[in-house]
């Protein structure tokens, strides 16, 4: 089920929230590589890093608080 439905039907957003964990730092306290990428820039130097690295690589990719595509999607065909 899509977050926007259940908040719309009354969830809580303690219940929908998505979580803001700071997962190079986790991936780190694991030993494992890792790098944020907010641009496109940075995931270009990101992935060579993960390309160039011996052993996992964690790129967290810092994409905002946009609304699902499908629900956008859907708008565009004509539905929702």
């Amino acid at each position: 089920m899509h977050i926007d439905t259940l908040q719309q039907s009354g969830v809580g957003e303690a219940y929908t929230a998505l979580p803001s964990h700071d997962w190079r730092a986790f991936a780190g306290s694991l030993g494992v590589a890792a790098a944020r990428a907010a641009t496109l820039d940075e995931l270009d130097a990101a992935l060579a890093a993960a390309a160039a690295h011996d052993g996992p690589y964690l790129i967290e990719m810092m994409v905002g608080n946009h609304r699902a595509p499908n629900r956008l999607l859907c708008r565009e065909r004509g539905g929702i």
